[in-house]
């Protein structure tokens, strides 16, 4: 944490100002979060960000070689489970880390998982304007560790890799009942700021080698592109399922 911030927001924070933040936060998209939404937000000083970046892209430049794949060919012994036709690298790629301390005190990012999946990236850019919001955060702040990147840039971004050329009717998220996932406000905001259907898998309708979805009129609706929440690991799991 930085002092100077961690001081001056401290002294500005009240537990009836943090209930006025989740309210609003609950009310912008009518959902409550089953999870904890934290009084703060952190304060990463330079040296940690510069180390994690570091890190990021050495793990970026083994994952990204042309060589990867068949250096991982037999991570999957299960042949069914290979997804045909797949991209040379994933196209989502989330990093997880433990902030430990170096042998001078400082702050060391330790690596606990990669994921090469989508995760909560709307619900994430929406929180932390929420915090400046309600927080008063100084403008020397700033929540992206591109110094060129601001929250349009990077919507934009998520909207090129997402929706692309095409028609925002014809792209679904597709999830597992997604209105009971945890995530769920992650899903509204992708909607919101997209433009885009949120679709249960099982409300997929495939006629042929098509797929559509009906919507709120009745009408089939063409999808030409899926942004895919599903886990693999769950839906193997929900037998119940009527696909």
């Amino acid at each position: 944490m930085i002092s100077k911030y961690r001081k001056e927001y401290n002294e500005n924070w009240s537990s009836a100002l943090y209930e006025h933040f989740l309210k609003g936060v609950e009310e912008t998209y009518h959902h409550k979060t089953p999870f904890r939404i934290a009084e703060t937000p952190f304060f990463i000083p330079d040296l940690l960000k510069s180390r994690l970046l570091e890190a990021c892209d050495s793990i970026n430049g083994v994952i990204c070689s042309p060589d990867f794949k068949k250096l991982t060919d037999k991570a999957i012994p299960d042949a069914s489970l290979v997804v045909p036709n797949e991209d040379e690298h994933t196209i989502f790629l989330q990093m997880d880390f433990g902030i430990t301390l170096d042998d001078k005190g400082d702050p060391m990012p330790k690596l606990i998982e990669i994921q090469g999946f989508p995760s909560v990236y709307f619900f994430q850019e929406f929180i932390s304007r929420m915090y400046r919001q309600y927080f008063q955060l100084s403008d020397e702040l700033r929540s992206f560790f591109n110094p060129a990147m601001d929250s349009t840039s990077y919507v934009e971004l998520l909207r090129e890799v997402i929706v692309g050329n095409e028609n925002p009717a014809h792209v679904v998220m597709l999830e597992i009942e997604p209105e009971k996932q945890t995530t769920y406000i992650d899903f509204l905001c992708t909607a919101d700021k997209l433009g885009i259907k949120v679709l249960c898998l099982t409300k997929v309708i495939k006629q042929d080698k098509n797929l559509f979805y009906e919507d709120e009129n009745g009408t089939w609706v063409p999808i030409k592109r899926i942004y895919n929440r599903v886990i693999f690991d769950e839906l193997e799991q929900r037998t119940d399922l009527q696909l």
